[in-house]
């Protein structure tokens, strides 16, 4: 079924905006409507997957929808080889590389990778202004020290000297 899904949404991009939608649609109801009355698979099937795929559909960019197909079809196969075992360590292995990431030095699950129990107070829950008294660890400004020690290891370029010797 996810095949079959996969090669409608590809004949959709590649064709003009209008007659995309249309093939997608049409597609979809003809084609689910032949493998229902073949006895290929169930109505209750058609229904999960094509739920599914609309929530693909529902990612904010299209960056991350290329991310979630790759990770879905990565737990079909490692569902299909190693069953319900293999869905846990697939999980564990995507959290694992999630809690590794930073984005400009700030952990990507930051606040909830490293645990810090007052970065946690407002993380799923608003919690009220007064208790908010000092921002996350995470993205508080540095210190003077530690400005100065970052800037150390760093080159410094001046742009309006570097500009003075430039002559194209």
């Amino acid at each position: 079924m996810w095949a079959i899904i996969e090669i409608l949404r590809e004949a959709a991009q590649r064709l003009p905006v209008q007659i995309g939608t249309t093939i997608g649609t049409v597609g979809g109801v003809v084609v689910g409507t032949a493998i229902v009355k073949a006895g290929i698979v169930s109505d209750i099937m058609i229904v999960a997957v094509t739920l599914t795929a609309l929530g693909l559909f529902s990612s904010p960019s299209m960056e991350m929808a290329a991310t979630w197909r790759w990770l879905f079809w990565l737990f079909i196969v490692v569902a299909e080889i190693w069953g319900v075992y293999g869905l846990v360590l697939a999980t564990v292995a995507v959290i694992v590389h999630l809690t590794a990431l930073e984005n400009y030095g700030v952990p990507y699950l930051s606040p909830f990778t490293p645990i810090r129990l007052r970065d946690l107070l407002d993380s799923w829950i608003r919690a009220p202004f007064p208790t908010l008294r000092r921002r996350p660890a995470d993205v508080r400004p540095l210190t003077l020290s530690q400005r100065q020690a970052s800037t150390k290891s760093t080159v410094k370029v001046d742009l309006f000297e570097a500009q003075k010797d430039y002559h194209p």
